[in-house]
């Protein structure tokens, strides 16, 4: 079951009121998607477990909408009941076993667990490294573009929502 830890407003410009917009737009994404959309007045609400899964909707809308869309920013949606709590995802990194020791650092300094760390000899996978943390999503948005550059493009990146954990010091202003 997925959970929805990432939301996004979509709008079409020019329309005080969004509902119809929201409606259309909706149908336009179908039954099958990753992504929750909610309609209103305010615009689509689109709800998803990756930034990835919302990325590809927002596409998926701007091929429908060229150039008519506002899209708002992403916001993490954080839980309240019964303590401030936040979303903690599970990131698995596959790398070449050269990039490790930078790989570890930079997930450190995001806050993350370090769950394990499995060498890949075999011949399918030689010289590389599945790499398995915990780590808050807040430290996470925008990961894809870092990971790519810390490993020059030869790393994949796969992340799930794993629990909500305690927020230290109360939530972060305007979190949805």
């Amino acid at each position: 079951m997925s959970v929805h830890v990432l939301e996004q407003l979509v709008r079409k410009r020019g329309l005080d009121i969004q509902t119809s917009f929201a409606a259309e737009a909706a149908k336009q994404l179908g039954p099958g998607s990753a992504v929750v959309s909610e309609t209103s007045p305010r615009g689509l609400r689109l709800l998803a477990e990756t930034e990835r899964q919302l990325a590809e909707t927002v596409t998926t809308l701007r091929r429908c909408y060229p150039d008519l869309l506002d899209v708002g920013e992403l916001r993490i949606r954080y839980r309240d009941d019964p303590e401030p709590a936040e979303p903690i995802m599970c990131v698995v990194i596959d790398a070449q076993q050269s990039h490790l020791a930078l790989l570890r650092a930079n997930l450190l300094q995001r806050r993350a667990v370090l769950r394990d760390c499995e060498v890949r000899d075999g011949a399918a996978a030689p010289g590389r490294v599945l790499l398995c943390a915990l780590v808050p999503l807040s430290e996470l948005l925008g990961y894809d573009v870092e990971l790519a550059f810390l490993c020059g493009g030869d790393a994949s990146l796969d992340m799930r929502f794993s629990h909500y954990a305690p927020l230290h010091g109360g939530g972060p202003d305007g979190a949805a």
